[in-house]
């Protein structure tokens, strides 16, 4: 699986949660395929970019303030835990007047609509349950935060009626999603397993790799109420991420800090 320089050094940075010398990161980028010019530069410029931060000559760390978007990555063990009882209305955005033209403004966008768990009910129109604390004010802010266009409006809606609450409750592929978190529940306790006979980079590239995307399946589960999914799949999850993780970062630790 391929992993550019600058997802390597911020997942192994923030992940790490704390600093690394270049010998180190270097040592990394050589697992992965990345030279070690490339991961030098790539440092320098995510220094530039506020993304990482230098400690001191050759050791960085992740930044002292970091996007709102790394603290909600970063959060991926509460993701879910803050849940409101859910009595039939839901969040919806209206984004119809967001201009497309910028390309990159939109993606941004759009990807903060899918990791706030929204789905598209019509043309313009995206909804996910009203079952987070604040309603649509703190949803609002939230999505603001992580990239939502300034031209989206954001407010509630419904109760809707039986034929239109069908037709939002299929937005979500609750069967292939449940599949999809149980599934990489095995995979973690398969690879959990052979850790200890796998040599040491093998480990350290297979825990990131499976960390990574683990993490990132967490993060994209819409957190629906239990009246449309039940949460068990993704707390099951989450534990045994945190599990897992806990076995991987004394190996990332010493590989890291060792001497050049």
């Amino acid at each position: 699986m391929a992993l550019s320089a600058p997802s390597l050094l911020l997942d192994l940075l923030g992940t790490h949660g704390g600093e690394a010398n270049v010998a180190g990161l270097c040592r990394a980028g050589a697992v992965f395929g990345v030279g070690g010019t490339t991961v030098r530069v790539t440092l320098t410029r995510l220094v530039a970019e506020g993304k990482l931060r230098r400690v001191r000559r050759g050791v960085y760390a992740p930044p002292s303030d970091p996007s709102e978007l790394s603290q909600r990555v970063a959060a991926w063990r509460r993701h879910g835990e803050e849940l409101v009882d859910w009595e039939g209305d839901w969040v919806a955005v209206h984004d119809g007047d967001v201009l497309r033209s910028d390309k990159v403004a939109w993606r941004t966008h759009q990807r903060a609509l899918s990791l706030s768990g929204f789905r598209a009910l019509g043309n313009g129109l995206q909804v996910r349950p009203n079952n987070r604390p604040g309603g649509a004010k703190a949803t609002a802010a939230a999505l603001r935060g992580i990239g939502l266009s300034s031209g989206a409006s954001v407010f509630l809606a419904g109760p809707f009626d039986s034929e239109l609450y069908a037709r939002a409750a299929s937005l979500w592929d609750i069967d292939g999603i449940q599949r999809a978190l149980a599934g990489r529940r095995a995979e973690i306790a398969q690879s959990l397993a052979r850790l200890d006979s796998m040599g040491r980079d093998a480990a350290v590239r297979e825990t990131l790799l499976l960390g990574r995307d683990t993490i990132t399946l967490i993060l994209r589960d819409p957190v629906l109420p239990d009246q449309l999914m039940p949460s068990a799949a993704r707390t099951e999850l989450i534990a045994a991420m945190s599990g897992y993780q806990a076995a991987a970062l004394p190996l990332w630790k010493e590989w890291l800090e060792e001497p050049a």
